[in-house]
């Protein structure tokens, strides 16, 4: 039977249907699927946000919906175990309704808004690059995000975009963490709603970068992530590094991205690397020693222009050598 559940503070009015394909709760409504033996009722590994003994899948989904890191639901009827997952799935055949109702059932949620560029393109795989509208998954904030649907198999949630210099990136932590910039044009999303979209779950970033000399090639990441404080210290994992193009000291990790590995973001008007800050006109994941040789926010010059200690600038000596850079794009998405 179907089950419409309406939560109130302390009041749950249960009203009960013909069909038990779909558990609603609070206007968030769970798709039952066919249970997947390689599950085994479970949550994949590492991915349980909670367990717990629930009377019926609508109690499940009750615990699910008002977790905030649960995306899914398992529950099995012989023990009333109830598991939250922190992840969707859109993979399993959606339960027939002559399924006999036995052994462990899956509920994947069914929402107005997607939670990333990700959600977009699997509800729509014709959606196109742009900008879309989402609700980010934890503070149900709606915002707008430029959405690459074109690279790597897209669903790409772009949060820096460069190409022309045409928007200053000498700005103080605030705008950072809230975002500045077009959308349309060059941008930074904020920290605040990167962090966030990136908690999801296991997440993998992409620089996508172009120089001076007619090169373009990219940097990517997997679990990618910033800690869960003001200080947004980022942390990937360097030996899951894949590459391509650039220059022939590309090849080295160590000329690349992962040197910023581990620093937590500083602004103009963060105290701690100021000199880096202020030599670059930037906030980034400056590095304690020397700077470091990738900053994406650097201030933008003509693209191949010499870099030195007298002239920084756009930088990714990894790629384009000790040359400004001409374009760069940063970019998540869930795995």
């Amino acid at each position: 039977m179907d089950v419409l559940f309406k939560n109130g503070l302390t009041l749950c009015l249960l009203i009960y249907f013909v069909k038990f394909s779909s558990v609603f709760c609070d206007g968030v409504s769970f798709k039952k699927y066919f249970y997947n033996d390689n599950d085994y009722g479970k949550c994949l590994p590492n991915t349980t946000a909670f367990e717990s003994k629930a009377q019926d899948p609508v109690a499940c989904g009750k615990m699910c919906h008002l977790n905030n890191a649960c995306e899914s639901f398992h529950y099995q009827p012989e023990t009333h175990q109830c598991f939250g997952c922190r992840y969707k799935r859109y993979d399993a055949p959606p339960l027939r309704d002559d399924e006999k109702r036995t052994r462990s059932m899956y509920f994947t949620p069914v929402e107005n808004f997607p939670s990333d560029c990700k959600d977009i393109l699997q509800n729509n795989i014709h959606a196109k690059t742009g900008v879309h509208e989402i609700k980010l998954w934890k503070s149900r904030k709606t915002l707008n995000v430029f959405c690459d649907m074109d690279t790597a198999g897209g669903g790409w949630t772009v949060f820096q975009n460069r190409f022309d210099g045409a928007i200053n990136f000498n700005e103080n932590f605030t705008a950072y963490e809230t975002g500045f910039g077009e959308l349309e044009g060059e941008f930074w999303l904020g920290l605040r709603y990167v962090q966030e979209i990136a908690d999801q779950s296991a997440t993998e970033i992409r620089l996508d970068l172009s120089d001076g000399f007619g090169r373009e090639g990219y940097e990517a990441f997997q679990d990618f992530r910033l800690s869960e404080t003001f200080l947004y210290t980022l942390h990937i994992r360097k030996e899951s590094r894949s590459f391509s193009g650039g220059r022939e000291q590309f090849e080295e990790a160590s000329t690349g991205f992962a040197s910023n590995n581990g620093y937590y973001f500083a602004a103009r008007d963060r105290l701690k690397y100021q000199y880096c800050v202020d030599g670059a006109e930037s906030g980034w994941w400056h590095v304690a020693d020397g700077c470091g040789g990738v900053d994406l926010n650097a201030h933008y010059l003509n693209p191949g222009t010499p870099l030195n200690e007298s002239t920084q600038g756009f930088k990714h000596f990894g790629f384009a050598g000790r040359y400004s850079l001409r374009a760069s794009k940063m970019m998540i998405r869930r795995n």
